[in-house]
């Protein structure tokens, strides 16, 4: 998983389709398509349903895109990301806390 896949899917969920979001990143629909649907395998799970003229984000594209617009996203990238991506799969990891977890400054509110 990339950035630019990231940038992608994120494109596609807000403008509400691919086209629309090739035409932002001045990408072709092709492109972009494929960049996502390699986001869909490397998760193993969909991202999009996607319709003749829009797209929706399924539950696991909505936890990804709203993650992408937060720092710390670099866990979900790289080879050290499985757990995170398991994660959204809704697979278990058993024995460690969640990166984001693990790495953000708690917050006291009240």
């Amino acid at each position: 998983m990339g950035w630019q896949d990231l940038r992608a899917l994120r494109a596609a969920v807000r403008h509400g389709s691919i086209t629309a979001a090739a035409a932002v990143l001045d990408r072709t629909r092709p492109a972009l398509s494929r960049r996502i649907a390699r986001l869909e395998r490397q998760l193993g799970t969909p991202l999009l349903v996607r319709t003749p003229r829009s797209c929706v984000p399924t539950d696991a594209g909505r936890l990804l895109v709203d993650s992408a617009a937060h720092p710390g996203l670099g866990h979900l990238v790289g080879p050290g990301g499985a757990d995170a991506r398991r994660r959204l799969r809704g697979g278990a990891s058993v024995g460690r806390a969640p990166r984001a977890v693990q790495t953000q400054p708690h917050v006291h509110s009240g």
